[in-house]
């Protein structure tokens, strides 16, 4: 009786719009179906989820082994200090000097670090250009932010190098915010030169529009090639550059779910601490296993 009664009561309820049009992870929808296939014995190879077989550093392990602290609280919600610490040295390494703490936030995965940029430097109905194929979460993450992303095809004939310039501007609209670009590129592995990125530079700095770099798989660059982080240009497009990094690849550590968002805005920064504040902070043990890493092998990190 009851049942009956809520089965009609919920007729005709009509969810967010949100709800309604954000799509199910293509990548995500293969997993059933491979546990079905292993479950008959056969063996399959994991090409949709990014999960490496690498193992995960040891001594990050041992953090978890030996483990006393209790309770287990909050971390801060910028990021573990030990953690920021540890980031910063990393970007240190790689030549960057000028960051200090105050230009990085720890997020729960690359993931969230794309979702608060979409969000904070978009309006509802704004538009970000990216480049296709892309990896299809930001389409999620769009939608979610109440952003549309506006794909500029790319031929494998070129090796899904970047278009000429004119295409790119041919799909900046009034809304356009940003450029997105994921280097090297997830899903196609390319890595873009350094005539590519000034380009988009020039595009960004002539109208107006900041960059956004998914520097992910940066460390996975192989046949003398070389991955220019967009961290290079700052001085030439000051305030507008956001770079996502994330733990996950580097260091087999998917699970963790850890990234960051580095950037020079002091407002682009500070509106993303809220955000963390708001969701309070990334897990401690994580970070703090995160964090191990530098203290026995100073550099990798």
């Amino acid at each position: 009786m009851f049942s009956a009664f809520l089965s009609s009561t919920l007729t005709g309820i009509v969810l967010s719009k949100i709800a309604r049009t954000i799509p199910a992870s293509p990548i995500r929808k293969l997993v059933p179906l491979a546990q079905q296939a292993k479950d008959k014995g056969t063996r399959v190879y994991h090409l949709n989820i990014g999960d490496p077989d690498i193992e995960t550093p040891p001594v990050m392990l041992e953090t978890l082994r030996t483990w006393e602290s209790n309770p287990i609280g909050y971390a801060n919600s910028q990021g573990d200090t030990n953690l920021l610490g540890a980031l910063l040295s990393y970007y240190h390494g790689l030549g960057f000097d000028d960051l200090t703490i105050a230009n990085l936030q720890v997020t729960i995965g690359g993931s969230e670090g794309i979702l608060w940029t979409f969000l904070t430097i978009c309006d509802p109905g704004d538009q970000v250009v990216t480049f296709e194929p892309f990896y299809t979460n930001y389409a999620s993450l769009a939608i979610m932010a109440g952003t549309s992303l506006r794909a500029v095809p790319t031929s494998i004939d070129q090796g899904f190098h970047l278009p000429e310039r004119a295409v790119i501007e041919a799909a900046i609209t009034g809304k356009t915010k940003a450029i997105l670009l994921c280097n090297p590129s997830n899903p196609t592995g390319t890595v873009y030169s350094r005539e590519e990125l000034e380009m988009l530079v020039y595009i960004a700095k002539e109208h107006d529009l900041f960059l956004v770099a998914d520097e992910v798989y940066r460390e996975f660059v192989y046949d003398g090639r070389e991955a220019i982080s967009l961290l290079t240009f700052e001085k030439e497009l000051p305030g507008k550059i956001i770079i996502i990094d994330s733990l996950s690849k580097r260091y087999s550590l998917c699970g963790a779910r850890l990234g960051c968002l580095i950037s020079l805005n002091v407002d682009f920064m500070a509106a993303c601490l809220r955000f963390g504040q708001a969701r309070l902070s990334a897990g401690l043990i994580d970070q703090q296993l995160a964090a191990a890493l530098t203290k026995s092998a100073a550099g990798l990190f």
